[in-house]
């Protein structure tokens, strides 16, 4: 089963690394950009022009949701291990 998704896309002010966040709604999306600005130390932005553009994908969108939550999440306990701390 084909699900319809948006792909929204932000940019790091910092590095000009670009990220493209999946998602139903920009409120997810922005939901996850502050996740990852916040546990991860990145500054995204929302990108000028083309900032969403349509997909499909075969995964249910509720799980790529999450599953980019959670990675926004995780990574800032994975770098705070290999800095040594808790």
């Amino acid at each position: 089963m084909k699900y319809k998704m948006y792909t929204f896309h932000y940019v790091d002010r910092k590095e000009g690394e670009k990220f493209g966040i999946f998602a139903r709604e920009r409120k997810t999306a922005d939901e996850i950009a502050q996740t990852a600005n916040k546990f991860q130390g990145y500054n995204m932005k929302p990108r000028i022009f083309r900032f969403k553009t349509p997909f499909e994908t075969n995964c249910p969108p509720y799980e790529l949701e999450q599953a980019q939550l959670e990675c926004a999440q995780e990574t800032k306990t994975a770098r705070n291990k290999g800095k040594g701390e808790n």
